[in-house]
Protein backbone atom coordinates (compact mmCIF):
# COMPACT_ATOMS: atom_id res chain seq x y z
CA UNK A 1 0.00 0.00 0.00
CA UNK A 2 1.04 3.42 -0.46
CA UNK A 3 -0.04 6.07 1.62
CA UNK A 4 -0.45 9.48 -0.50
CA UNK A 5 -0.80 12.69 1.44
CA UNK A 6 -3.57 15.31 0.62
CA UNK A 7 -2.98 19.00 0.82
CA UNK A 8 -5.13 19.26 4.24
CA UNK A 9 -2.51 20.40 6.64
CA UNK A 10 -3.09 20.66 10.69
CA UNK A 11 -0.99 23.74 11.25
CA UNK A 12 -0.72 23.14 15.23
CA UNK A 13 1.15 19.50 14.27
CA UNK A 14 2.12 20.52 10.64
CA UNK A 15 0.85 16.82 9.88
CA UNK A 16 -1.62 15.94 7.01
CA UNK A 17 -5.46 15.41 8.13
CA UNK A 18 -6.26 12.94 5.11
CA UNK A 19 -4.42 10.21 3.99
CA UNK A 20 -5.30 7.90 0.42
CA UNK A 21 -4.42 4.35 0.67
CA UNK A 22 -3.70 2.61 -2.46
CA UNK A 23 -4.96 -0.72 -2.86
CA UNK A 24 -3.33 -2.49 -6.26
CA UNK A 25 -2.42 0.81 -7.96
CA UNK A 26 -5.73 2.26 -7.19
CA UNK A 27 -6.57 4.58 -3.46
CA UNK A 28 -9.04 2.94 -2.34
CA UNK A 29 -9.11 4.33 1.24
CA UNK A 30 -9.56 7.62 2.56
CA UNK A 31 -8.53 8.13 5.98
CA UNK A 32 -9.45 11.66 7.71
CA UNK A 33 -8.70 13.30 11.03
CA UNK A 34 -12.10 14.66 12.23
CA UNK A 35 -11.66 16.60 14.74
CA UNK A 36 -9.13 18.63 17.13
CA UNK A 37 -8.18 15.54 19.16
CA UNK A 38 -6.97 13.55 16.95
CA UNK A 39 -9.57 10.97 15.97
CA UNK A 40 -9.33 8.91 12.69
CA UNK A 41 -12.24 7.73 10.41
CA UNK A 42 -12.18 5.24 6.94
CA UNK A 43 -13.53 6.79 3.73
CA UNK A 44 -13.93 5.06 0.67
CA UNK A 45 -13.28 6.81 -2.35
CA UNK A 46 -16.34 4.99 -3.92
CA UNK A 47 -18.71 2.51 -2.18
CA UNK A 48 -19.70 2.53 1.52
CA UNK A 49 -16.85 1.55 4.47
CA UNK A 50 -17.57 -1.95 5.62
CA UNK A 51 -19.15 -1.89 8.65
CA UNK A 52 -16.23 -3.37 10.98
CA UNK A 53 -13.82 -0.83 9.83
CA UNK A 54 -16.73 2.25 10.71
CA UNK A 55 -15.90 4.10 14.13
CA UNK A 56 -12.99 6.25 15.28
CA UNK A 57 -9.31 5.24 15.38
CA UNK A 58 -6.87 7.32 17.91
CA UNK A 59 -4.37 7.05 15.22
CA UNK A 60 -3.85 6.56 11.73
CA UNK A 61 -1.62 3.69 12.13
CA UNK A 62 -4.66 1.90 14.23
CA UNK A 63 -6.82 2.92 10.78
CA UNK A 64 -4.42 2.07 8.66
CA UNK A 65 -3.76 -1.41 10.14
CA UNK A 66 -7.40 -2.31 10.30
CA UNK A 67 -7.75 -1.35 6.29
CA UNK A 68 -5.03 -3.60 5.85
CA UNK A 69 -6.08 -6.26 7.76
CA UNK A 70 -9.55 -6.05 5.91
CA UNK A 71 -7.91 -6.06 2.44
CA UNK A 72 -5.45 -8.92 3.37
CA UNK A 73 -8.72 -11.31 4.45
CA UNK A 74 -10.57 -10.13 1.52
CA UNK A 75 -8.28 -11.99 -0.95
CA UNK A 76 -8.96 -14.74 -2.49
CA UNK A 77 -8.13 -18.18 -0.63
CA UNK A 78 -6.66 -21.00 -2.44
CA UNK A 79 -6.43 -24.11 -1.45
CA UNK A 80 -2.55 -26.07 -1.70
CA UNK A 81 -2.25 -28.45 -4.26
CA UNK A 82 -2.28 -32.54 -2.73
Amino acid sequence: MNDMFAENVDPSRDLKRERKLEIAGEAAFVLKQYDPHGFWRIHREHGQVPAHLQGDYTTVKAATEAVEAYTRSQKPKTKAAH
